[in-house]
């Protein structure tokens, strides 16, 4: 991110001006304000995200080959498995009540981080989804869940009990 990106700066950075941070009170600018705040706090405090990066260990396709509808999905785990993420992108403006996607193990996933920067503060305030044994993405296992148009879905998981 560059001067003002993180919250969606819409003139060209100039050095001679002060970026303009008025936009903040703007609710669609201090959303994804708070998004990117959000975002980049799940990075520092989320191994799966920052290790293994140097090969492909810590990361494995889902859904890659989703044209029709341009969804994909994609699992950061660490070697340990613990704290794996489970990532959700829907590049359409098609919203899905019940979209299934399959998961990499049986358990319980909980929704960390949303399209619209909201990161649950309370256990009891996230969204927790249990795997079923419906083959999905050929894996054993899936979720169903709702996907808002041009959305993003973070989930944490446990890999390691599996």
């Amino acid at each position: 991110l560059f001067m003002g990106q993180d919250f969606g700066q819409l003139r060209e950075w100039d050095e001679t001006r002060p970026l303009d941070w008025h936009l903040l009170q703007d609710p669609s600018h201090h959303t994804l304000h708070r998004f990117y705040r959000d975002l980049l706090q799940l990075y520092t405090q989320t191994p799966a995200l920052y290790r293994d990066d140097l090969g492909w260990d810590g990361f494995q396709w889902i859904r890659c080959e989703d044209r029709t509808r341009n969804i994909y999905s994609f699992v950061r785990t660490t070697r340990s498995g613990r704290d794996s993420l489970l990532f959700i992108l829907n590049f359409s403006s098609n919203t899905y009540s019940d979209h299934r996607v399959g998961v990499p193990c049986f358990g319980r996933y909980r929704l960390i981080l949303t399209q619209d920067g909201s990161c649950p503060a309370r256990e009891a305030d996230t969204v927790c989804i249990t795997a079923t044994p419906t083959p999905c993405d050929d894996r054993s296992q899936s979720i169903v869940h709702p996907l808002p148009a041009y959305g993003i879905q973070v989930y944490h998981f446990d890999y390691s009990r599996h």
